[in-house]
């Protein structure tokens, strides 16, 4: 169903009415994929280039650039061939219409236009037979060295790397299968499809909304404390110069503020990191532990791990999509089986980002470790420079005679888009005690904005107790996964046909797209306790809907779908919003205990 109206939801879901069902089923198109050769892992450039599979994928290169150069030569020869005949043909007619049709010039004009017609042919058809014999002699050795155990992809890995090329022969094989069913359908029959269906899908969000209306049961709520902090510490990952700032707004003003605290950051000599936090707007007095502004790999985003000493928390904090190895981690989106021993669960999860939360949690681990001692020893001094230019030492939190116990160290974990889907696996994978076991009474958090869809259901609301997903508006990236692209594809195509009974029945539509879907194909969700923001201030500042793990299973087609995903947006909603006086949930991570209070 669509997105949830901004009018509220029931605080418990399973009391509340049925807000953007999301429990379709669909039918898809997977493509099996051959594995790479066990000669290039993906973890290694492998111990040798097999030449055979060199020379496969050269002719296969070679067989999209022959089609390419025929088919411009071709263009360019009915174009040239073109402009003769309306050249010929043109004078023909003045002189046609000056001295009569029966004038010899005409005449003899009209014998080279049909002359030029043959040439035309002729050389048409002469390309064609070339591109013919041209085709079937690459195909031939293409199948030889098929035959003689070539296997392809050998260029992307010596152009890329195993690990590389391994990905975009997974996401290129996916795309193709998936699209497949949408080849014979014009683009403006599909473009208009998608017109319908959002026009479909505004008139039952209405319905819906006047139903919230009524419903007293539905409240709104504030979003848990810390919401902000978080957000801005996400952001800082974006970069130490302009790129953090786009966390205030993409304009001039904001990135010239942004530069404004970068260059204050630089003056008193503090490292990337710091100026990283200054950019994001963060002028809490942290200690960055690690700052990592690229990829190590490809599955391996940028990140940062900063002690807040007012917090008493060390802040894991992971970058969105903003590089081609990030986007690779998007579209390895095919679901991989997942364990939840400690809870018992089974089901499924995103495969690139579970593989980039594996990867970084040894690096990750060992940082959040060094900050949890520095909050436990109070051993944080920083040289810091007062009125008058003088500078003092200070010392944090060291604890006064007779003080109470400080309560326990925290570690949050936040992240936006990308980074919030990896984030909030890496959340599930400390939560088991995989990699990370601190010693001692450590609680943790997660703070995911607009999260992608990365665990099934069950295991899904099973981080209720850890993990808070913002969703604002229409964002697709929530709602995106390759189930609910499958769900989409098949209302299109339904739409296009444009002869069932059914093309103007929301709910009829729906189910006939959602007929079944692929046993290899499984449907993700957000995870944790999801807080729906609407996408206009006015709706937001109603407050925040708590609503069901499976309501953003349906892809709203809107034209703010892609711009309300930017993390300027998010940071207005939050504001908006506002943030409950009861802190977020965390997690004992030493024995699971759930503490803390939250609105809603």
């Amino acid at each position: 169903m669509a997105s949830a109206p901004p009018g509220g939801a029931p605080t418990d879901p399973a009391s509340r009415p049925s807000f953007l069902t999301g429990t379709a089923t669909t039918a898809t198109t997977t493509a099996t994929v051959p594995s790479p050769p066990a000669a290039a892992s993906e973890s290694g450039s492998g111990p040798g280039v097999d030449p055979l599979g060199v020379a496969a994928d050269a002719v296969r290169l070679s067989g999209s650039g022959v089609d390419a150069s025929f088919g411009a030569a071709r263009a360019a020869t009915d174009f040239g061939f073109g402009i003769a005949a309306l050249a010929i043909g043109g004078t023909s007619a003045l002189l046609a219409r000056a001295a009569g049709p029966a004038n010899p010039v005409s005449k003899a004009l009209d014998h080279v236009a049909d002359i030029v017609d043959i040439a035309h042919d002729v050389t048409t058809a002469s390309q064609s037979l070339g591109l013919a014999v041209t085709q079937a002699t690459l195909e031939a050795a293409q199948q030889t060295l098929a035959l003689a155990g070539a296997q392809g992809g050998e260029l992307l890995r010596l152009a890329f790397g195993a690990e590389v090329a391994a990905a975009l022969l997974r996401i290129n094989g996916m795309a193709r299968g998936f699209t497949q069913p949408l080849e014979g359908y014009p683009v403006t029959a599909l473009a208009g499809a998608a017109q319908r269906w959002s026009s479909l899908q505004r008139a039952a969000l209405a319905r819906l909304q006047e139903e919230a209306d009524e419903d007293e049961a539905i409240e709104n709520v504030r979003l848990p404390a810390g919401s902000e902090k978080a957000l801005r510490y996400a952001a800082s990952t974006m970069g130490s110069k302009w790129k953090a700032g786009l966390i205030n707004g993409a304009s001039f003003r904001a990135s010239t503020e942004a530069a404004r605290r970068v260059r204050e950051a630089h003056e008193h000599h503090l490292g990337a990191g710091d100026e990283a936090l200054a950019a994001a707007g963060l002028s809490t007095d942290a200690e960055v532990v690690l700052y990592e502004h690229g990829n190590r790999s490809v599955y391996a985003p940028a990140h940062l791990v900063a002690v807040d000493y007012a917090d008493r928390a060390v802040y894991v904090a992971i970058r969105g999509t903003a590089s081609i190895s990030d986007v690779l981690v998007d579209l390895m989106c095919e679901a991989e089986p997942y364990e939840m021993e400690m809870q018992g669960l089974s089901g499924h999860a995103h495969e690139g980002m579970l593989r980039a939360a594996r990867e970084l949690s040894p690096t990750l681990s060992t940082a959040v470790e060094r900050g949890l001692e520095k909050l436990r020893r109070g051993d944080h001094s920083r040289e810091l420079e007062l009125p008058g230019g003088s500078r003092v030492h200070v010392r944090a939190f060291e604890p006064a005679e007779g003080e109470e116990q400080r309560p326990p160290p925290k570690v949050v974990l936040c992240g936006h888009s990308l980074g919030a889907g990896v984030a909030s696996l890496l959340a599930a994978e400390w939560r088991q005690g995989r990699g990370f076991r601190p010693p001692g009474e450590v609680h943790m958090t997660c703070f995911a904005f607009a999260c992608p869809q990365v665990l099934s259901a069950q295991l899904a609301e099973s981080m209720r107790d850890c993990c808070y997903s913002l969703i604002v508006g229409d964002d697709a990236v929530p709602r995106l996964s390759l189930a609910t692209a499958s769900d989409l594809r098949e209302v299109l195509a339904i739409l296009a046909d444009n002869d069932i009974a059914c093309a103007d029945d929301y709910e009829a539509l729906k189910s006939v797209a959602q007929a079944g879907l692929g046993k290899d194909v499984h449907r993700l969700c957000p995870p944790g306790r999801l807080f729906y923001c609407g996408g206009t201030a006015e709706a937001q500042q109603l407050g925040a809907l708590v609503v069901g793990t499976t309501d953003m299973d349906e892809l709203v087609v809107s034209s703010d779908m892609l711009a309300v995903h930017m993390p300027h947006r998010y940071l207005e909603a939050v504001r908006n919003v506002g943030e409950s006086d009861g802190g977020p949930l965390y997690i004992d991570m030493r024995n699971l205990i759930v503490s803390g209070d939250v609105d809603g």
